[in-house]
């Protein structure tokens, strides 16, 4: 791999691709299977109007690390992932009698800045059954992802239907996609999500005092200067032991303030290969599109991690606490078995002390939408610990029609969650 990233060429062999790509790749390819599921469960609905835009496309191929054999890269993934979905609503429509099917419009952008490995691409493409579409729903973008993204916006918004859309964004780094982009997805499209790779230990090991102008500079190119202080980076690095943990916090404040979006995922995937770690940060508008991602980072676990807490507050780092680094962040969350316990017992702890303040308590829904950005747990895990609250009294779920919820299992996103009116006092 070279130093800008992978490299295609006319009668060579496809780069190799490493396990934690790999992982990347499923998470991406459930995701959208998900998704598409999702959207279309209802039976009524006979349409959905898709724009899938893949800003880092590559050459479409790659050869496997340990088999050799070639491996489909995202472009293939998008398409391929498409159909199936479709193919597998529609028979499960087949199977309940119903008559409706579904039909899906999307539309590509495969974006690429090396014209090799484009025509790569390209020429891959022609060898499949897609061959047809290239010009017409698959549209083969030379250039950087920066100076297309304008015109993709424009094109989508003046489609005659209605476009879903979703980005796939898998820079090389962390300097090739602006957060002043990523404001322009969330503020011109209607209801857009994007999955992110984020370099986040190649930002933080840069920084340093002989980089401050090159580092000042990208910074500011990244559109993230008005929320990062450098100097004052450069003085939590060289004096405070958490200093990782510190930036990493101001950065996740920083997207959570400069993207545009109103939810996400900070977590990360490891490179076992360079022992590096980078975010794949998903970025959405609803909570619910922000759980199915956090869901799927339980479920492909053996290469993602979490490096802080399991509770609410997850990045929260508390500088007066005497407690140990060990015992303010899990290093070791590695979204197994003992991630979940340790989520499970953390908020246990962290719900109701959230509940304090909200006297009338508010909608499990709002709740959930509140603190999700905030926590590596996924919505099932929340109704877990609301279960063991219930039967501890130490939180009230009242449902619309003044029924008493006895079981976190049966809640409804409308029941009030609340302190008992006998409060429980918590040390």
């Amino acid at each position: 791999m070279s130093k800008n990233g992978y490299k295609w060429g006319v009668n060579k062999s496809p780069p190799v691709i490493e396990a934690h790509s790999l992982a990347k790749h499923d998470v991406v390819r459930e995701y959208l299977s998900n998704y598409i599921q999702i959207l279309c469960k209802r039976p009524v609905i006979e349409n959905l109007n898709l724009t899938l835009v893949d800003g880092f496309s590559g050459g479409g191929k790659y050869t496997h690390f340990k088999t050799d054999e070639i491996i489909l890269g995202s472009p293939f993934l998008l398409l391929n992932t498409v159909q199936e979905s479709e193919a597998l609503v529609n028979l499960n429509r087949a199977e309940h009698g119903i008559r409706n099917t579904l039909s899906i419009n999307a539309n590509y952008y495969f974006v690429e800045k090396d014209p090799n490995n484009l025509k790569f691409l390209k020429n891959s493409l022609l060898e499949t059954d897609h061959s047809n579409e290239i010009d017409k729903t698959i549209k083969l973008i030379g250039g950087t992802f920066d100076d297309n993204l304008n015109k993709i916006i424009e094109e989508t918004k003046n489609m005659r239907l209605k476009q879903r859309c979703i980005f796939i964004l898998d820079q090389y780094g962390y300097s090739d996609v602006s957060f002043k982009k990523l404001r322009k997805i969330f503020s011109n499209l209607s209801n857009p999500e994007v999955i992110l790779t984020f370099g986040t230990d190649s930002l933080i090991n840069y920084i340093c005092e002989h980089n401050y102008e090159q580092y000042k500079s990208k910074i500011e190119n990244l559109g993230l200067s008005s929320e990062l202080n450098i100097e004052e980076l450069i003085d939590i690095k060289e004096t405070n032991p958490a200093w990782r943990y510190v930036i990493e916090t101001q950065l996740v404040n920083a997207i959570k303030k400069l993207s545009g979006a109103k939810y996400f995922t900070p977590f990360f995937i490891v490179s076992k290969k360079s022992n590096r770690a980078y975010w794949l940060v998903h970025l959405s508008m609803h909570p619910r599109a922000q759980d199915e991602m956090t869901r799927l980072h339980w479920k492909f676990n053996n290469n993602f991690q979490h490096y802080g807490k399991p509770g609410l507050n997850m990045l929260g780092y508390d500088p007066s606490n005497d407690a140990s680094l060990k015992d303010q962040f899990a290093l070791d969350f590695m979204f197994d078995d003992n991630a979940k316990n340790l989520t499970h017992e953390a908020l246990i702890k962290d719900i109701p002390k959230s509940l304090f303040g909200y006297n009338d308590g508010l909608p499990y829904s709002e709740f959930f939408s509140i603190t999700c950005n905030e926590t590596p747990a996924d919505d099932k895990m929340y109704r877990d610990v609301l279960n063991s609250l219930l039967k501890s009294k130490e939180v009230s779920l009242i449902g619309e029609n003044g029924e008493i919820r006895r079981s976190g299992y049966s809640l409804k996103n409308t029941d009030i969650i609340s302190l008992p009116r006998q409060k429980i006092f918590i040390f």
